[in-house]
């Protein structure tokens, strides 16, 4: 491996030489991808969305400085003039999917303090609103304060988009719950112990004997609630009994899944999404007076950007397994659909994603035939 050399396609670290070109320039190969390119007089030549990408990613001027031939301030401006070309993340999700029903709606707001100068600083709050299944980011606010006037203005702009929502996650914070009962009144607010109930609930469960029915069972009547249901018309299933069928069929596989995302909850949940934003947040150093484009471009990679099982949260909030890059972002071009099988591994793969993730929300609470002197969660 090829040390402090990442793959320029998808950024993973499994880079090895590969010879060299005709004109002697090292040749490179990522192990990941199986994507080959060269790296010329020491630098590598890349599209300026790249490199973008590339600092959005995490990466840090020194990093970069050692890849590309530009100074510190040339890459600074060059970042900042590219993302503030880039369209508003909240117009390009409704120009991809027009009608917002999420099942779960959380709202969460992020405090951050990042200097700019040697010597000042500035704070700043990002108020989101999240799909809790898929953890995709439907709408965001960026303000210096976080008072009941901002959230009224953010909840306000969020209810133009949003057709309905059943539940919806405050925290029990006052300034968000009063708007919440303005704007979504036929909404039910929930708190974060019922999330911790439900995961409870899970194990509970999932520690009994005669379990698969009960949770295939579950998952399909939380997937029936979904207004969106592109899940069948992808994979090429005609109604949701034939979908109760794939779960039964592999009912192993779906069990797995669902004990996997129990026991590293933290890595697969919506609060390892927050962790990680927050993170990037206090580490950036271009912010300065405007965080707009930065932010804007973040949430949009984040949202985009396929994680190690091969989908994207935007392809999770869709149902439908799509590709895009902060390329196609910058220039409103819209995802592509995946080219999968319905009846392939792949597709499996992405379903039984999809099913374990509902049986996650705290909604569901079925009545459970064990003797209550033995229930985990007393």
């Amino acid at each position: 491996m090829t040390e402090n050399l990442y793959c320029i396609y998808c950024n993973s670290t499994k880079v090895i030489r590969f010879g060299k070109t005709s004109n002697n320039c090292p040749r490179f190969r990522c192990k990941s991808c199986g994507k080959t390119w060269i790296i010329k007089d020491n630098h590598l030549k890349l599209d300026i969305w790249k490199v973008a990408d590339y600092y959005l990613a995490g990466k840090s001027y020194r990093e970069l400085i050692k890849f590309f031939n530009k100074s510190p301030g040339k890459l600074n401006s060059e970042i900042r003039d590219f993302l503030e070309g880039c369209p508003r993340w909240e117009d390009y999700l409704d120009a991809v999917i027009s009608e917002h029903n999420p099942k779960v709606l959380v709202f969460i707001n992020l405090h951050f303090c990042c200097k700019y100068q040697s010597n000042e600083s500035t704070e700043w709050h990002l108020l989101l609103a999240l799909d809790m299944h898929s953890s995709l980011v439907i709408g965001y606010e960026i303000s210096k304060t976080n008072t009941y006037d901002v959230w009224h203005q953010f909840i306000e702009r969020l209810k133009s988009r949003i057709n309905n929502v059943k539940y919806i996650l405050t925290g029990a914070k006052s300034e968000i719950d009063n708007n919440v009962r303005v704007f979504f009144p036929n909404s039910k607010l929930i708190i974060s112990y019922h999330k911790v109930f439900r995961d409870k609930e899970l194990n509970c469960c999932l520690n009994k004997i005669n379990v698969d029915e009960k949770m295939i069972e579950d998952a399909i009547s939380v997937f029936k609630s979904f207004k969106n249901k592109n899940l069948l018309k992808i994979f090429e299933l005609n109604n949701v009994n034939e979908l109760k069928k794939l779960l039964y069929d592999n009912k192993e596989l779906f069990i797995d899944r669902l004990k996997s995302r129990l026991s590293f909850r933290l890595q697969h949940r919506l609060d390892n999404f927050i962790l990680e934003l927050q993170n990037r947040l206090e580490h950036f150093h271009i912010i300065r007076d405007n965080p707009e484009p930065i932010i804007n471009g973040l949430i949009a990679r984040l949202m985009l950007v396929n994680k190690e099982n091969g989908f994207s949260r935007l392809s999770y909030y869709c149902q439908i397994p799509l590709d895009a890059s902060l390329s196609d972002f910058s220039c409103a071009r819209l995802p592509k659909a995946q080219k999968i099988l319905p009846n392939s591994y792949q597709s499996l793969q992405f379903i039984l994603e999809i099913l374990a993730r509902s049986l996650e929300l705290p909604v569901m609470s079925n009545n459970c035939e064990l003797e209550i002197t033995r229930c985990q969660l007393l």
